[in-house]
């Protein structure tokens, strides 16, 4: 069994202790499905799933210096410096910028929303989340996001839940999996991001 088969079976069955954070597991499957579809070039932020960190290390060579990663758990921080990656934040600030920024953000209370909102703002190049699929229903609770995700240039909304039925993983939410990939590269920018 390699590093990367070894630490995924540690966090899937819970091995690794991240009470009091957001811990829930993101399949391996799904986590190179992502990385496989978006170019991962310039400066990365993993938002809070350490999964993401293990495949861009071990699977994809991506240097750990570009990598920077948005931690809410002591745990999945020594388990980053472990994998070299030497940049952590704990809040996102607007004058931060990424070109690359994925992740897996707690559903709860809409705070994916929020968290989604904030990548937006602070990418240049690519956002990819996984999320529940509430932003392309038709509601006046979901216009905000929509046209976030439409004025981003949004290319793809792709059902996931099928990858952690796969791994057997309980995912509690009403809605289908998904995730969201959207690329400023076909756009005009605003002129507050860099390019």
């Amino acid at each position: 069994m390699n590093k990367v088969t070894k630490l995924y079976k540690a966090l899937k069955e819970g091995l690794i202790d991240l009470n009091g954070s957001h811990d829930f597991y993101t399949p391996c499957s799904l986590v190179n499905e992502i990385l496989s579809n978006i170019p991962l070039k310039g400066n990365i932020l993993v938002m809070f799933n350490i999964e993401f960190v293990i495949s861009l290390v071990y699977n994809y060579n991506v240097d750990p210096d570009r990598i920077t990663f948005y931690s809410d758990h002591i745990n999945k921080t020594r388990m980053a410096e472990h994998l070299g990656v030497n940049k952590y934040i704990t809040t996102l600030g607007t004058n931060m910028k990424f070109d690359v920024v994925v992740g897996n953000p707690p559903y709860k209370q809409g705070l994916w929303r929020t968290l989604m909102k904030q990548a937006l703002e602070i990418s240049n190049r690519y956002v990819v989340m996984i999320s529940p699929d509430g932003t392309i229903k038709t509601s006046t609770k979901y216009d905000e996001m929509k046209s976030l995700l439409e004025e981003g240039g949004i290319q793809s909304v792709t059902p996931c839940q099928k990858f952690f039925e796969d791994e057997g993983v309980d995912v509690i939410t009403s809605s289908e999996i998904c995730y969201y990939a959207v690329s400023y590269t076909h756009l005009t920018l605003p002129t507050n991001r860099e390019v």
